[in-house]
């Protein structure tokens, strides 16, 4: 049976299709009609007055707001198809012929999805951009309610915050565009993330002004739009600010868990970490407990680099904070333990680093005899073929001599 994968719109009919392809193309028009509807009455408008403030407002704003449909709309018709050829090659490799997994990839990349997605992350784009450009405009800074809320400014900071995260947004999208990845659900993280930070900049400003003291005001003033800008492009950051100074918002950790974070894993950076959370893989845990094949054809990662975090996240889980002191020694993951022939070796390890005896024990009979370990790296070396040759698994240390 053929293992092909069928192209994002298979499985939709020709009339699915042309939805399809109408639904990406209204992403373009529509602003484009917009801007051409400008320029049409514009004609009417003395000169002098189509360079106005307002004309040149509406033109970037119609401008800005296109860039994520085209990345939608160019990624569809132009890149999808590298994709699919790479989740075939993937299948093929592992003889996995008619399976579940083709579904799964059917679905995380279905084009009505995509469609639906740009239009949301477009319409989200341009509200705020709205906001940005015409929020004195539309004296937004008047709807105040009975306690003062929100304070004169607040359109300004909502704007810039927006602004921020709509330029981090695009580098991340960029990013995801290049590596074959740009899922539907890229988009709605996005236009959630636009939105949470202009709201998280708004509410930061507003409680800042009402605990700060007025003799600063002017130089407030001045520097809020780069704050909130910068707001935007981290609103992590605001989160922490938050939970600095408002303790009910930080979460109490239960002492008895130990914190094992991405930032743990060699090779993970922040973008990385962002698209694992979308997976659902939040800590070291999820990471090593995650079905290798899915992980792979779920992202676009290569096969190398998957096992590679999959089996760092395997040492850390069991020898937590003391992977620092073990890579200086050669131990990147648990596999490398399996290459550790003699008791004196790992008593050796245990004494010059701040693992115990019995966590380096256990990984290391991990290493040698879970059998996830072994498919693990079996599965990465025949997808590595093209690249380099298979990796070699050892079935026991003792296989050497030791």
């Amino acid at each position: 049976m053929s293992s092909e994968v069928p192209t994002p719109a298979a499985g939709f009919g020709n009339m699915g299709s042309v939805a399809i392809r109408a639904g990406m193309m209204a992403l373009i028009l529509v602003p484009t009609i917009g801007a051409l509807t400008y320029y049409y009455y514009a004609q009417d408008v003395a000169p002098a007055e189509r360079l106005s403030p307002a004309w040149l407002k509406l033109c970037a704003m119609l401008i800005l707001s296109l860039f994520l449909p085209l990345f939608a709309y160019s990624y569809y018709f132009f890149r999808r198809e590298r994709r699919a050829a790479e989740i075939n090659r993937i299948l093929t490799t592992l003889d996995l012929g008619e399976s579940q997994y083709v579904a799964m990839y059917r679905s995380i990349h279905s084009g009505p999805y995509l469609v639906i997605s740009g239009g949301m992350v477009w319409v989200t784009s341009l509200a705020g951009l709205t906001v940005l450009f015409f929020g004195g405009t539309l004296e937004l800074d008047e709807i105040s309610g009975s306690m003062g809320f929100p304070k004169p400014g607040s359109s300004l900071v909502f704007g810039m915050a927006f602004l921020g995260a709509y330029v981090w947004g695009l580098k991340y999208v960029f990013r995801r565009y290049a590596m074959n990845d740009l899922i539907p659900g890229v988009f709605f993280r996005l236009s959630i993330r636009m939105l949470m930070a202009s709201i998280l900049a708004v509410i930061i400003f507003n409680a800042y002004e009402a605990l700060a003291s007025d003799s600063t005001s002017e130089i407030r003033e001045g520097a809020w739009p780069a704050v909130a800008f910068l707001l935007g492009t981290v609103p992590q950051r605001g989160l922490n600010w938050l939970s600095e100074k408002l303790p009910f918002f930080a979460e109490q950790p239960d002492p008895s868990v130990r914190k094992l974070p991405l930032q743990m894993i060699e090779g993970i950076g922040s973008y990385d970490r962002m698209r694992l959370e979308e997976l659902g893989i939040d800590d070291c845990y999820g990471l090593a407990n995650y079905d290798f094949v899915p992980l792979m054809l779920r992202s676009a990662y290569d096969a190398r680099k998957l096992a590679d975090w999959i089996l760092q996240a395997k040492l850390c889980i069991l020898c937590g904070d003391a992977v620092a002191p073990l890579r200086q020694h050669g131990i990147r993951g648990i596999q490398d333990l399996a290459y550790v022939l003699s008791k004196d070796e790992l008593e050796t390890l245990a004494s010059e680093t701040s693992a115990t005896l019995s966590s380096l024990k256990r990984a290391q009979n991990s290493a040698v005899n879970d059998p996830e370990i072994t498919r693990l790296l079996q599965v990465a070396g025949r997808l590595s073929t093209f690249t380099r040759g298979p990796l070699v698994v050892k079935s026991d240390p003792s296989d050497e001599g030791g």
